[in-house]
């Protein structure tokens, strides 16, 4: 929206450029010297979020598994993740759960746009943020968990304790056997979110990987 640095309004081209981005797949579109030296910042981006809010509805679930998802079936991660987004339309959940070391499992659902929001949570500080950047996903850290059991449950627990979901909600949650190991997303769950409960909480109590994976 370069015009917006010197006017209120933008051209139609940069309208239809940003939409075509969006239509594209972009997660994510960004300002640069619109709001860090133009004088209409705040417009700018009340202009940006009502494209994306205009445009964002034509991104049906089933036009974008039907013509732009890239399948591969022979991959387990991509069928949970497939499955994933069906049962959350199908079974009415509230959101999916996603806790990650890589951050791959949850590039590979916001790929498919389901109607339910996506939580990723993980032990890495980078794989939060990058996550922060895709399509439909709000991220967190959590603690590293080496027992899938705990793992399931403590993201259960994190997100209640976020305040991002009540308990008593309905969600679906990913995760891999053996817990820790990237890439080894092989499970899915549906669960109801419980009550607050002290022996969770987001301190660490084990050190993630040496890397951020």
């Amino acid at each position: 929206l370069d015009s917006m640095v010197s006017s209120n309004r933008p051209t139609r081209a940069e309208v239809a450029d940003v939409a075509n981005a969006i239509l594209d797949g972009t997660d994510a579109v960004m300002l640069s010297q619109e709001t860090a030296i133009g004088q209409y910042p705040v417009d700018a981006i009340e202009m940006m979020a009502a494209i994306a809010a205009q445009v964002e509805p034509e991104l049906t679930y089933e036009y974008w598994n039907e013509s732009r998802v890239r399948r591969d079936e022979r991959d387990p991660a991509y069928t949970i993740a497939h499955s994933a987004c069906r049962a959350a339309r199908e079974l009415e959940l509230d959101a999916l759960v996603i806790p990650t070391l890589s951050g791959r499992s949850v590039r590979l659902v916001s790929a498919h746009r389901p109607i339910v929001p996506i939580i990723a949570l993980s032990p890495g500080k980078e794989t939060v943020r990058r996550c922060g950047l895709m399509w439909g996903v709000r991220a967190a850290s959590m603690r590293h968990h080496r027992v899938t059991e705990d793992l399931i449950a403590d993201a259960a627990h994190r997100v209640v304790e976020l305040g991002w979901l009540p308990a008593g909600a309905r969600v679906g949650i990913t995760a891999g056997l053996p817990s820790g190991v990237p890439g080894s997303t092989s499970l899915f769950q549906v669960q109801t979110l419980p009550e607050p409960d002290a022996r969770w909480s987001s301190a660490p109590s084990s050190p993630p990987p040496s890397r951020d994976q």
